[in-house]
């Protein structure tokens, strides 16, 4: 399938139940390269959704879009950072706008090295990494956010250093600690880890000593 007969990220996004079906599919679905079902589960994820499998093939459109869109959700929360709400908790008017889908279908394209580049490229990590220091108590997001990030990290040295360098081994410490009860959470910030260590060892010194913190 070439970029020509793909639909544009748009025309995607006009079915909203598309991205929706990939957030609620992925609630359920661990998709960690640490897991020895890993190839399967991912041959089946998202199911149906044949609409992002095809967009997938769109190339750099559809990553720069995706990674815009989350973008957009951090400005908004710029704007509305003096009020005060309780932890995990959203100004109003932002909590809808949570970019879950969209993290799930950057962790979805990261499974393939050449989109771990083109990610990357359109600056994907330190944007996972602002989102999700933004919501840490969202316990889906943060298990999106660490599955993005283990995926961009395996065989990828370059990314390892761009999370490290962006705060993303910070980010899933944090999601460890304030998760200590969801499994989905642990495995994929345990899976995150793992992955962000396995080429840049300078990584451990880091991890060390954020777990010493």
């Amino acid at each position: 399938c070439n970029s020509s007969s793909s639909p544009s990220l748009e025309a995607m996004s006009s079915t909203a139940s598309s991205l929706s079906t990939l957030s609620t599919e992925m609630a359920g679905v661990r998709l960690t390269s640490s897991d020895p079902s890993f190839r399967r589960r991912n041959a089946e994820f998202p199911g149906a959704n044949y609409t992002l499998c095809i967009a997938q093939r769109s190339g750099a459109s559809s990553v720069k879009s995706v990674v815009s869109i989350m973008k957009q959700f951090l400005s908004e929360q710029e704007k509305t950072a003096d009020e005060k709400e309780a932890p995990g908790s959203y100004p109003s008017g932002i909590r809808a706008a949570l970019p879950l889908a969209e993290c799930n279908a950057l962790a979805f394209w990261a499974r393939d090295p050449y989109y771990r580049v083109l990610i990357s490229s359109h600056e994907g990590i330190p944007t996972i990494v602002r989102v999700m220091s933004m919501c840490p108590h969202h316990a889906d997001f943060q298990t999106a956010g660490c599955t993005a990030i283990a995926n961009l990290s395996i065989n990828n040295g370059s990314n390892q250093r761009t999370a490290q360098a962006e705060g993303g081994l910070g980010v899933v410490v944090s999601a460890l600690r304030n998760h200590p009860t969801s499994i989905t959470v642990q495995s994929a910030a345990c899976d995150a880890l793992r992955q962000l260590i396995s080429i840049v060892h300078s990584n451990i010194d880091e991890l060390l000593q954020k777990n010493g913190d």
